[in-house]
């Protein structure tokens, strides 16, 4: 056993006694091995009264996922667009030109350059797990959660307690509203266009996963090797 712990580089989670059929002598006979033993706390043994010798071993897995880039998005603004403005503007300057083989090329420059003026291109950065039904609101209210769970943690006094709580509360209740809002108005037209359709209903699933590379440690041959997932998968 202390050779297989030493060839894959197991440690025991578990420091307590588990076994107490002699209880002037009690063992270790239940244990977790792992190699990882950053990835999980809290490990210990509790009385469960479902055993007269044993006390049942546990122990917590922590989890880490890997945050997703922001996204940019390009757009135009067509708040302020004005069909008939833009077309005038657009006529005058063909007019100008005063050339009646006009190239392809130099009519795009003139049209983007009009188009511009009346619809401005537009880029804004969003969360890589930025959800359609997000609005200004929510996120005002979440940034003024997160402050006041810092303010909580550096002074964990009641009133900054009540204060945290009070705005999470808030947030929960606000966060189903506006997922309501944005799924009774959503336009059923979607259901006919599989694309939409995912586009629309996935943030209703969940995508959290773990990305970290974990080596793996293989014995082939009485020779040992220790590669990633990355590398093993190629």
């Amino acid at each position: 056993m202390k050779d297989f712990c030493e060839t894959y580089n197991l440690e025991n989670l578990i420091k307590e006694p588990t076994c107490f059929k002699n209880a002037h002598n009690p063992s270790s006979i239940d244990v977790m091995l792992t190699n990882r033993k950053n990835s999980f706390q809290n490990s210990m043994t509790i009385e469960t009264g479902m055993s007269d010798y044993h006390k049942m071993t546990i122990s917590v897995l922590k989890m880490f996922f890997k945050k997703k880039e922001p996204v940019k998005i390009n757009y135009r603004l067509y708040k302020y667009f004005n069909e008939l403005n833009f077309r005038n503007d657009l006529t005058n300057s063909l007019r100008n030109c005063n050339n009646e083989n006009l190239k392809y090329d130099e009519f795009k420059n003139i049209f983007m350059k009009t188009l511009n003026s009346h619809a401005p291109n537009k880029k804004k950065v969003v969360r890589g797990n930025h959800q359609p039904f997000m609005c200004k609101i929510l996120s005002k209210a979440f940034m003024h959660r997160s402050k006041l769970k810092n303010v909580y943690n550096k002074n964990p006094t009641l009133i900054n307690e009540t204060k945290y709580k009070r705005q999470r509360n808030y947030c929960v209740s606000l966060l189903a509203k506006e997922k309501r809002k944005y799924y009774n108005n959503l336009d059923l037209r979607i259901f006919n266009d599989n694309k939409k359709f995912w586009a629309n209903i996935k943030p209703l699933f969940s995508n959290k996963q773990n990305n970290l590379q974990k080596n793996i440690t293989l014995v082939e041959k009485e020779k040992i090797t220790s590669k990633n997932n990355e590398e093993l998968k190629n």
